[in-house]
């Protein structure tokens, strides 16, 4: 049972590390986290699937040099939760998407991390896929009324 713990902190690490890349607009961190392989998977917001690490990197790229100005976004987590099966660990969780001058977006995210042998058992991303909520459950949200 320890080392189911100490697989799922180190998951949650690895889920930590994508998204301070991804704030800090850190491409070398992008590189560093997911594995470098064809079979990876990215969804962006809005986007359509992106296949194999090099499309996905592009595609890294390409968001950040359109921030290059300095962070214009900002992506906080809720609702983080891990799940393990053997060296595969996904990670659900909730994005607050911000925006200079616009109103917060939330998206549901999965992130789908394996334990590279060839990377000492390291957490290497192999899919991200975040899917914008709707308007209205955003709204809903936000209401005081909310009980969760």
């Amino acid at each position: 049972m320890a080392s189911e713990a100490r697989a799922v902190f180190e998951a949650l690490q690895a889920n930590e590390r994508f998204y301070r890349a991804l704030n800090d607009l850190d491409l070398a961190g992008m590189d560093r986290l997911w594995s470098h392989g064809s079979f990876v998977r990215c969804v962006h917001p809005g986007w359509e699937l992106i296949v194999g690490w090099d499309a996905v990197r592009a595609s890294w790229e390409g968001i950040f040099r359109g921030s290059s100005g300095g962070p214009a976004h900002s992506v906080a987590t809720a609702d983080v939760a891990v799940h393990l099966v053997s060296d595969l660990a996904w990670v659900s969780c909730i994005e607050r998407i911000t925006l200079p001058g616009r109103s917060a977006s939330l998206a549901v995210a999965t992130n789908l991390f394996q334990r590279s042998p060839e990377e000492g058992l390291r957490w290497e991303m192999i899919l991200h896929h975040a899917s914008l909520l709707p308007l209205v459950v955003v709204e809903a949200m936000d209401s005081p009324e909310v009980i969760h």
